[in-house]
């Protein structure tokens, strides 16, 4: 039997998603000033704050309920549970001009997340997701002109000043192309109430 003139129907089983949402109005120059003055030590390829509770800080309340509503909405409306997410640790991050982010994953969260609030350089240094799940399948390397939604080993995202990025464990491990100026990067964890896990939110700037 021939398939030549057979319609197939291809749909996605399940799709990962990545939620945007402007901080525009939760940060101001007081705030964007604080962190930057944030005691800095050495991460791998970049710089985190030694503070690693930051938005326990009262100048960073504004900001850390903007996006506790927008934990709200994820759980509500993405995920569809009654639990609260809410947040346990909070940190900043600065990319030195020609560094990034290292690659990594957070093997203890429910959602991850990004939020840059300075300017960023042109071009842009996107955001890089890897298929973490391949180990669990045999890889097979799709031709360079026919990455689809379903065969794709990676997909970027490029970020926009003031603006929050999260997304779901399945995205958890980030890459960061190279920048070309400084980037400063706030990340925080948070945890499932009523349920015994931890979530990493990570923001950059």
């Amino acid at each position: 039997m021939s398939t030549q003139n057979a319609k197939f129907d291809v749909q996605p089983l399940f799709v990962e998603p990545i939620v945007k949402v402007s901080l525009a109005s939760a940060i101001d120059e007081r705030q964007i000033k604080f962190i930057k003055n944030l005691k800095m030590v050495k991460n791998r390829t970049n710089l985190i704050s030694e503070d690693l509770y930051i938005f326990e800080n009262p100048e960073l309340l504004l900001l850390k309920s903007a996006i506790q509503d927008a934990l709200d909405f994820y759980a509500d409306v993405v995920m569809g549970i009654r639990q609260k997410l809410y947040i346990t640790q909070s940190w900043a991050l600065t990319n030195p001009p020609g560094d990034g982010m290292h690659g990594h994953s957070h093997s203890n969260s429910v959602i991850s997340g990004s939020f840059y609030y300075d300017e960023l350089p042109t071009p842009g240094a996107n955001m890089v997701f890897d298929r973490h799940n391949n180990y669990q399948r045999l890889v097979l390397t799709p031709e360079p002109d026919k990455h689809n939604l379903y065969n794709t080993p990676a997909s970027t995202v490029e970020p926009k000043p003031m603006i929050w990025f999260y997304f779901a464990p399945a995205c958890n491990t980030v890459l960061s192309r190279i920048p070309r100026n400084n980037q400063g990067v706030l990340s925080r964890s948070t945890h499932l109430s009523g349920v015994n896990l931890v979530i990493t939110e990570m923001f950059q700037s």
